[in-house]
Order: structure tokens, then sequence, then C-alpha cells
């Protein structure tokens, strides 16, 4: 029977690494399934890195069957098989292997694999218990040139539906000093990555460009071309604008405390379609709000709950009942317009 599918989803970033620990912790090996440039291979590195083991990545769809099976060599009267160099053993210390492509290579690829992964050996060659597998693939059901995992094969793996998250994405970008006009814009939608195109490799992508493009003195045309050939002409335009302009979402302080004075800011991007701006304000203020303590403040203060109210008041229909809803499913209060306060 084949194994059923699950929606649940994790963000890459810091939700998959535990994942990744209870996984090995148990002796399991995952599979990470997600779209194109979500983070899956560097997320996979980068954690082979803070365990301090080794990494290798084997390709399926660029191998032939003898570069996991080995060639065969003649000892006396038996035949034995030489491993391939590329696999590890013993003398490489703890390590992490890590299988790309499996729904895109040929079947008789996918074999071998089957058979290391169920008894971590192939003919001759056996697989060091220091090292540890993973698998990465493109979901064939989301339209790309991949075929469905034989069920025999995907019950070897934990499957992991993997994500892009902005939030995980922007904390893996400042750490590794990403372009900051790039992260603003990546806080400021919250469905920046909601398009195969955009997503955060290619905003990495669009950060180095950016960096360059500026040192070249390159042609804001030019830089326009580049940067859509990363993530679409409707973006590149959109980032381009607001690196330029550098307007920020509100952040949650200045709503709760002095919203009275930026109002007139948040109306005018709400008429002029700036919604990306305005989910990103109102983005900053359920981060804030998330902590009890924070909302029991801002409850009993009438400046910050009147502020609150305006907030919401002035949020086109649906954000402003996704708001709503977000207070009901934490059991707050919900602001509402007292004595047509506008």
């Amino acid at each position: 029977m084949a194994k059923p599918k699950t929606t649940i989803t994790v963000p890459v970033g810091r939700p998959l690494v535990k994942v990744l620990d209870v996984c090995y912790a148990a002796g399991q090996t995952p599979l990470l399934a997600g779209a194109t440039g979500v983070g899956k291979s560097t997320q996979l590195e980068e954690y082979a890195r803070s365990k301090e083991l080794q990494f290798r990545v084997f390709d399926l769809s660029l191998m032939e069957p003898s570069d996991l099976v080995g060639l065969p060599k003649l000892d006396g009267n038996v035949t034995r098989f030489q491993p391939p160099a590329s696999l590890p053993t013993t003398k490489d210390g703890k390590g992490l292997l890590v299988f790309e492509e499996i729904n895109r290579a040929p079947q008789y690829m996918r074999a071998p694999c089957l058979q290391m992964l169920t008894a971590r050996c192939l003919n001759d060659y056996r697989f060091p218990s220091t090292w540890k597998m993973a698998a990465a693939i493109n979901p064939a059901e989301d339209g790309y040139d991949a075929d469905e995992l034989d069920p025999a094969l995907e019950s070897r793996f934990v499957r992991i539906n993997v994500v892009a998250s902005p939030d995980e994405w922007v904390a893996w970008a400042k750490e590794h000093k990403v372009d900051s006009r790039v992260i603003e814009y990546v806080l400021s939608d919250t469905q920046v990555f909601d398009s195969p195109a955009s997503n955060p490799r290619a905003w990495t992508a669009v950060a180095r460009l950016y960096e360059e493009a500026e040192k070249l003195g390159t042609a804001r045309g030019l830089l326009r071309a580049v940067i859509a050939g990363c993530v679409g002409a409707e973006r590149a335009a959109s980032f381009l604008k607001f690196a330029k302009e550098r307007i920020k979402p509100l952040d949650a302080m200045t709503v709760l405390k002095d919203y009275r004075k930026m109002r007139q800011s948040l109306q005018a991007w709400v008429t002029e379609g700036k919604l990306d701006l305005v989910q990103g304000t109102v983005l900053n203020v359920k981060k804030f709000l998330q902590s009890k303590t924070e909302y029991a403040t801002a409850r009993k203060s009438v400046v910050r709950w009147r502020n609150l109210t305006r907030l919401l008041t002035d949020l086109p229909g649906d954000l402003r009942e996704d708001a709503a809803e977000w207070f009901r499913e934490r059991k707050y209060d919900v602001p509402t317009v007292v004595g047509g306060d506008q």
C-alpha cells in the first residue's frame, strides 16, 4: 500500500533542524520534499557542519550504476566489486551523505539506492555506521519533471514536506550578512515566497547581484533585467522601488504608542495598493503581541488599545477579518471601533 501523503509542512530553518535531530536520534533517514530554491540542500549542508560531520552529495540523476555499485574485479575464483572512492569508509570518520534527485533518476539507479537504505551495503561495500543518510526531492505532484517514488523506496524514509518561511530565511540571511535591503524587502511582504520563482535561493542571488551591480555602476534598466532573471519582472520592479524609497512597514511599538502620527501613512498605503507594507505592519504587531505579557500590557493601556483599534479600523476588509481572527484564536479580546473613533 502506498504511503499516505501528508499535508503537514515544516519551515526550512530552525524547525527543520529540530525535526532532523529527532529523525537521526531515532535512526531514521529523512527525505526532504519541497519546491526548488526553498533551501533543502543548504539546510542539510549547514546541519552537517553544525554537527561537525563531513558532507557529501550524490546527484543520482547524473550517475551510472557503477558510480554506486562499483566495478567487478576477479579475486581468484570469485568476483568482487571495488566500490567507488566517493563512497565513505570507516577511515572517513563521521559524515552525512545526501541523495539528490532520486525521483529524477532512472529506475536502474533507484534499485542500488534502495539496497543502500535497506541493508546499508552494496555488494562488497558496507556503509559506515558513523555516517548518516538523507535525501531531497522536488515533489512530482507539484509539476516538476519527476516521477512518483516507488512505495518500497519511499517507505525507507521519513518524508518531510518542507516550505520556505520569510521569518526563518531572514534569521539565516542576517547570520550570513545578506544585503539588508533584500532582508527588509522580504520582511515587508508575508507572501514573498508564495510563487515558485520568488524563493529564498533566488533572493539570496538578488542580494549578491545588487551589491555587485552597485560596485560596477550598472544602469538601473540593466539591473532590473538581471534581477528579473531571478525573481520575475514584477518582483524585480517592486524590489527596486522598495530599495530606492526604503519604505518599511510600521513596527509594533510605533503602532501601539504613536499610531495617530503614522495613521495617514498607513491609510495612504491602503489607497495606493501598497498592501505589502500594510501586511508587514500587521505582521509586526502580531509577532509582538504573541507574548501574553505584551498583550496584557497593551490591553490595560487606554492609548495602546485605542491605537490597535484604529489600526484594525484602517485595514481593508479581508486583512481586518484576518487580524480579528488572529486575536480570537489566541482567546484575546478583539479591538473594535468604539464611539465611531476614526
